[in-house]
């Protein structure tokens, strides 16, 4: 680097530029790389699988599973269970328009006056608030693709309001993104089926055989971790197809 400065708030790592400091589930923070994958139920094989810098899982969902279309074909008919990690709009829609029938988990918010604990009605475009109060659309914003719910009347007399906003004028503001917000909202409504219940119990379960069997790649640049990961998770699948083999 010279005398050249770091900027502010820049990541550098002269042993593995590639790298990204990420919180890790038992070691707290350290420089490394977010390996994903996606595991068959019965036969705990890896179908697909992707290595990122970058720590969110949400953004590594479609590139595992377009690997795992790679190596086994199509996509369309088949179920998927995912953890919260990977809810978002963005993967939801990637999973229709593949045709996958796709569950994920979803993070609740612990406050009671929290978004989701609005509950919205389409036939009416309304939101009903925790204390049963209507909220209609006032106003869109960003060209109609963002509605602002709210009802001054109801929040000015509610005791409940300072535990509601933190708004200066006391008046709880609910935002809907008009394009995305459905898409979650029948996400959510699939995850909390029988189904989806069902399904979801397993994700905990079955790609923990994986992760047990797997050791700590220690490789540097994302390519290499990549193969790295890609190798290990061959070697994972030799193993549960003698398993198989075994049984039969």
């Amino acid at each position: 680097m010279g005398n050249k400065k770091i900027p502010p708030g820049k990541q550098i790592n002269f042993t593995d530029p590639d790298s990204s400091i990420m919180l890790t589930k038992h070691h707290g923070v350290q420089q490394c790389y977010n390996h994903l994958a996606w595991v068959d139920v019965k036969a705990h094989i890896i179908l697909g699988a992707h290595t990122s810098n970058n720590a969110s899982d949400q953004l590594g969902l479609q590139p595992t599973l377009e690997h795992a279309e790679k190596m086994c074909g199509s996509l369309k008919d088949i179920q998927a269970g995912a953890d919260a990690g990977f809810f978002s709009a963005n993967n939801i829609a990637f999973m229709r328009r593949k045709g996958t029938d796709f569950y994920a988990s979803y993070a609740v918010a612990k406050s009671p006056y929290a978004k989701d604990k609005f509950a919205y009605d389409a036939q009416s475009d309304t939101y009903t608030c925790p204390e049963g109060q209507m909220l209609s659309r006032q106003k869109t914003k960003k060209s109609g693709k963002i509605g602002e719910y709210s009802n001054k009347e109801a929040c000015q007399s509610c005791p409940l309001s300072p535990h509601c906003t933190k708004a200066k004028d006391g008046i709880r503001k609910i935002e809907r993104d008009m394009e995305n917000d459905p898409i979650r909202e029948e996400a959510k409504a699939k995850a909390d089926s029988e189904k989806g219940k069902e399904i979801l119990k397993q994700r905990k379960s079955v790609p923990e055989p994986v992760w047990g069997n797997t050791f700590k790649c220690r490789m540097s640049g994302n390519r290499c971790m990549d193969v790295g990961w890609t190798m290990l998770h061959v070697n994972s699948n030799c193993t549960a197809s003698c398993t198989i083999s075994g049984k039969s």
